[in-house]
């Protein structure tokens, strides 16, 4: 593919699965966004990895519990 995705072989080092059904579960289970490719393999971006913004909640974003 590209350097947009990660290729079958990361995949398989990150999921420590060989086989795509296996890796879609691992996946699944972390909520970790995919794709199926035409082969039914999954297709991660790599932006997902190298996200480096502070997702960390604001003040603003958190619930007003002291309102109700």
């Amino acid at each position: 593919m590209s350097e947009l995705f990660l290729e079958k072989e990361e995949v398989i080092k990150l999921t420590k699965y060989k086989y795509s059904a296996y890796q879609k579960k691992w996946l699944a289970k972390r909520n970790i966004p995919f794709w199926e490719d035409r082969e039914g393999g999954p297709v991660i971006m790599r932006a997902y990895f190298l996200n480096t913004e502070n997702t960390s909640i604001s003040a603003e974003d958190k619930p007003n519990f002291g309102a109700l």
